[in-house]
């Protein structure tokens, strides 16, 4: 082993203490974390920078375990098996999660906005969520349709009908966020919102709300369009 070797393997040793004595990664920043995880897809590589520039490209942790795989390849020392491994991980991440949301009621106003706060908290470009949920307006999936540019998403409708349909869900909500600021539904927002609705109802399924979360608060589109008081209706976070 050489000396360079040597360093990388002390260094991974400390960092695996570290992570074992404090039980996780609290306390930890960023591409600390990533650099951890790339250990274990990397054995003999120094992870430290491929975790700086990963993180660089992608815009943050979070995003590197969906990030297309052309942005992840574009970094030097990812290839397929680093992009496969984390996907690994995001998959296993939103497995997870799903877990967690399952009987997680969002009935009440209050609780949906805490909910969609946190769904988009950190993500600096637009992402389309569908949330499908139970009678009792209990979470029964949570699916991410698409991620766009800072301005605009596109979703596929029928992928909207057929997850709900499968997940034998009686509503559904949408939520996009506004990485811009702009509370203010687009006519394309309100159009995707129509035309989900239709489509939803053709199969005995509700549309509940679309939501549109920013920085400042958020609204619904739905009631957004009956009412005359557009003040009124966001809610602050």
């Amino acid at each position: 082993m050489t000396d360079k070797e040597n360093i990388h393997a002390g260094h991974r040793e400390k960092r695996k203490k570290t992570f074992l004595y404090n039980q996780g990664f609290r306390g930890w920043q960023e591409h600390e974390v990533l650099e951890y995880l790339l250990f274990y897809a990397l054995p003999r590589v120094n992870t430290n920078v491929i975790a700086h520039k990963l993180i660089e490209a992608c815009g943050g942790l979070e995003t590197v375990f969906t990030a297309p795989r052309s942005l992840l390849k574009s970094v030097e020392g990812v290839g397929d098996k680093v992009c496969d491994y984390l996907y690994m991980i995001g998959g296993i991440t939103e497995y997870c999660r799903e877990l967690e949301l399952r009987e997680k009621n969002i009935s009440s106003p209050g609780k949906t906005m805490k909910y969609f706060k946190n769904l988009f908290r950190g993500k600096t470009r637009e992402h389309m969520y569908m949330v499908c949920l139970d009678i009792q307006g209990n979470i029964i999936r949570e699916k991410l349709l698409s991620e766009g540019n800072f301005e605009t998403t596109e979703i596929n409708i029928m992928n909207v009908v057929r997850t709900a349909v499968s997940a034998d869900a009686a509503y559904v909500m949408l939520a996009h966020n506004h990485p811009n600021g702009a509370l203010e539904p687009s006519i394309p927002d309100i159009t995707v919102t129509h035309l989900v609705e239709d489509s939803l109802k053709s199969v005995g399924i509700g549309l509940k709300e679309h939501i549109i979360v920013t920085d400042k608060g958020c609204i619904g589109i739905k009631e957004y369009e009956k009412s005359e008081d557009k003040e009124r209706i966001i809610h602050k976070f």
